[in-house]
């Protein structure tokens, strides 16, 4: 039963892609929760162009898919207390092109790095890797 897994085995278990998913969906999670995912906007730069409805599709099959998935274990005895999914249709629309650019960019192999052992906090590990830096006043 999937809510008994540890991290060692989500690691043997699941693709690379799958974790790195899994640790942006719950990246995005605490952002909304927390209130920066107002923060988070797209890349104008981003090779892959999307339709106006393909954001709204991905949240919508993502919202979905938490709740179908929901509804698989509500009955069951060590379920938790969760009712209702992560709610990626509170998005906007410049974060849900931001999100959908950052799962294409995990389907499309363009993100490339080693996903660390330990367990991630809060899936903020995966993502800082990919933070802006700051420039020096040299850089323009």
């Amino acid at each position: 039963m999937g809510f008994y897994w540890t991290q060692e085995e989500y690691q043997r278990a699941l693709s690379p892609a799958q974790l790195m998913l899994r640790d942006l969906l719950e990246d995005w999670f605490w952002a909304m929760q927390d209130g920066r995912a107002e923060l988070r906007l797209p890349d104008p730069g981003y090779p892959a162009v999307f339709s106006s409805e393909e954001p709204d599709r991905l949240v919508q099959h993502l919202d979905v898919a938490f709740e179908d998935e929901l509804c698989k274990w509500v009955h069951q005895p060590n379920a938790g207390a969760y009712e209702a999914g992560p709610g990626f249709g509170r998005l906007r629309r410049p974060q849900r092109i931001a999100l959908c650019q950052q799962v294409h960019a995990i389907l499309s192999g363009r993100w490339q790095f080693e996903i660390p052992n330990q367990v991630r906090s809060r899936g903020q590990a995966v993502l800082d890797q990919f933070a802006p830096q700051p420039c020096s006043d040299d850089v323009i």
